[in-house]
């Protein structure tokens, strides 16, 4: 399932995807996964999903655009993102460049890559691990790169969009939950995938890593004590700038609070088992 091209849409219907990797993550995943249809704003802020990643008394969440790779003939040549560089509406503005100045902080813009490669890529990712293709028939079918790496590759001309310039600079998805290659991971309390999480983003070059403490569950926690000796990171107590949020974790959520302008919201928590 975590190959794109077997969720069942065409690969150029990068909406219907994202549907279907929705509901794939809430059904497969670790823990738990709430997931909320918003559907509002994706045109001007350039966000598919706001994705929350909570756990050990940690918040660290995600602003991500969709992307669906088109494959050329030929399974081991790399396709293209046609739609990577896609202005906003009518104006000359870059979705790319939306998408980083209307995320508001401490979350992260990024991209999700949608691959579906029916064979290993002669492109190595930016995956430490020396068999990134074995992992679990295929990690590769969805990769995730910050979004600052698709601004960058923008300004060059003419502009790179294939799958052999973004991938050398881009992760499997399951490795922002968890490096298997990070020798403390090992050693991190149960339900830390927010810290597991932010020490692989600052092994790639993300920079001002911010976690929000999430009141409900980070009293004595381990994690939180883990994550504020890391000088690397920050933790803010902005818990309450984000009400949907709030609601949505106290179980009190308002039909009047304004949600953000993406098209999914999800929380995902490893602390909590599915039934």
């Amino acid at each position: 399932m975590l190959r794109s091209r077997k969720f069942g849409k065409k690969e150029s219907d990068e909406r219907g995807i994202t549907e279907d990797f929705v509901v794939w993550l809430a059904r497969r995943s670790h823990g738990s996964v709430e997931a909320i249809h918003v559907d509002s704003g994706e045109s001007e802020h350039g966000a598919d999903i706001e994705l929350w990643l909570r756990g050990g008394g940690l918040l660290l969440g995600f602003r991500l655009q969709a992307k669906c790779l088109k494959p050329n003939s030929g399974s081991r040549k790399p396709g293209s993102y046609q739609s990577l560089f896609d202005t906003v509406g009518t104006s000359p503005d870059f979705q790319v460049d939306k998408l980083i100045s209307n995320t508001p902080s401490p979350l992260i813009p990024a991209y999700l890559f949608y691959n579906g490669l029916p064979a290993d890529p002669v492109i190595p990712s930016d995956c430490c691990s020396d068999n990134e293709w074995r992992k679990d028939l295929g990690w590769l079918g969805i990769t995730v790169a910050p979004a600052q790496v698709v601004s960058l590759l923008k300004d060059i001309t003419p502009r790179r969009k294939t799958l052999g310039h973004v991938l050398p600079d881009s992760l499997p998805l399951p490795c922002i939950a968890y490096c298997e290659n990070d020798p403390y991971s090992w050693h991190f309390p149960p339900g830390a995938m927010p810290l597991r999480a932010a020490r692989t983003l600052d092994f790639i070059g993300v920079e001002n890593i911010i976690f929000i403490r999430d009141p409900i569950t980070s009293a004595g926690s381990e994690a939180v004590e883990r994550a504020a000796e890391q000088e690397e990171f920050q933790i803010s107590d902005s818990y309450n700038d984000f009400p949907y949020l709030s609601q949505i974790l106290e179980g009190n959520l308002s039909t009047d609070t304004e949600m953000p302008p993406v098209r999914y919201l999800m929380i995902w928590d490893a602390g909590l088992r599915q039934p």
